[in-house]
C-alpha cells in the first residue's frame, strides 16, 4: 500500500470543470448518508419516546408511538421487537408478538432475541411444526443463515425428530456459538452417535475455553458452562468404553476438578458426585 504522500494531487489529475463536477458527485452520497442518519436518530427519539410512555404505564400511547414508526419505516428492526415485546408482555396477545417477531426476523434472520422468544412461543403455543415451517422458509431465504440453522435445529430437537437437527445444528455451530455447540453434542448423543457425541463436546469445550479468553463469556459463568460439557462428555466417555475408566476419561475428570479449585459451586456439585461411576 503506498503512503498517502506518493498519491498525485487531485489538481494535477484533473482539470477545473472536471474538478466541480467531481465534487457535485462525491457530495451526494454524504448528503445521502446525512439525511439517513438523521431519519435514524429521528427514529430512535421516537423509540426512546415510547420506551418511556412505556415505564409510565402508558401502554396504548407507547403502541401508537411504535405503530407510528413502522407506517413511515415497515423495516424498522429495534420498533418492531419492541412492539412484539409489548404485545407479548402488556397485552398478552402471543399471536400479534409472534408475527412482529416474524417480521423482524424478516428484517434481520441474525437477531438472537426474535429467535429466542419466538422458539419459546412456538414450544408454549405447541406450534413446533408451523415454526419448522416458517424457520425453513427464512432458512431459504437468508441464503443458509447459520443462526437460523440452529434454531431450526432446535426445532426439530423439541419434536424428538434428532437425524433431520442434525443438518441444521452442524451448519448452525459453524457460527462459534457455545450453545449450538452444546446442542449438536446432545442431538449426536440422543441419536446413539457416541463417537461424534465426544467430538462434538471437545469442539464445545475449546468454543467455551476461547469465549472465556476473550471476555465474551463471564468467568465464573463460562467455568460452569465448562463443566457442564465436561459431565455430558464423561457420560459419553462411559457409554463408550462400557463403563471402563479409559485415558480420555481421567483427562476429563482431572480437568474438571481443576476447574473445582477455584470456582465453590463446581467445587460442591464434585463433591457430591459419584465420580467412581466414571
Amino acid at each position: 500500500e503506498k503512503d498517502i504522500s506518493e498519491r498525485p494531487s487531485p489538481l494535477e489529475q484533473k482539470k477545473p470543470s472536471q474538478i466541480k463536477e467531481s465534487h457535485r458527485e462525491e457530495t451526494k452520497p454524504l448528503k445521502a448518508l446525512t439525511s439517513q442518519q438523521d431519519k435514524s436518530n429521528a427514529w430512535q427519539q421516537e423509540i426512546d419516546k415510547a420506551v418511556r410512555l412505556l415505564d409510565s404505564g402508558n401502554v396504548q400511547e407507547a403502541i401508537a408511538t411504535l405503530e407510528q414508526i413502522l407506517a413511515s419505516d415497515p423495516q424498522n428492526e429495534q420498533a418492531l421487537l419492541e412492539l412484539a415485546m409489548i404485545y407479548m408482555i402488556d397485552i398478552k396477545d402471543n399471536s400479534q408478538g409472534q408475527s412482529l417477531f416474524e417480521r423482524a426476523l424478516r428484517v434481520n434472520p441474525s437477531n438472537k432475541v426474535a429467535l429466542s422468544e419466538l422458539l419459546s412461543l412456538y414450544d408454549e403455543t405447541e406450534q413446533l411444526e408451523a415454526g419448522s415451517q416458517f424457520l425453513t422458509s427464512l432458512y431459504e431465504e437468508s441464503n443458509h443463515n447459520s443462526t437460523v440453522a440452529s434454531a431450526l435445529g432446535q426445532i426439530y430437537m423439541g419434536q424428538g425428530r434428532m437425524q433431520e437437527a442434525l443438518p441444521y445444528l452442524e451448519e448452525g455451530a459453524k457460527n462459534g456459538e457455545v450453545e449450538t455447540a452444546v446442542d449438536l453434542a446432545d442431538a449426536y448423543s440422543e441419536a446413539g452417535m457416541t463417537d461424534k457425541a465426544i467430538e462434538a463436546h471437545d469442539r464445545a469445550i475449546e468454543t467455551t475455553k476461547e469465549k472465556i479468553a476473550k471476555g465474551d463469556l463471564p468467568g465464573k459463568q463460562g467455568e460452569e458452562i465448562l463443566a457442564s460439557i465436561y459431565i455430558d462428555k464423561l457420560s459419553e466417555l462411559q457409554s463408550q468404553s462400557g463403563g471402563a475408566q479409559s485415558d480420555r476419561t481421567r483427562e476429563t475428570l482431572a480437568e474438571l476438578k481443576k476447574l473445582a479449585e477455584s470456582n465453590p459451586s463446581i467445587k460442591n456439585f464434585v463433591e457430591h458426585m459419584d465420580v467412581h461411576q466414571f
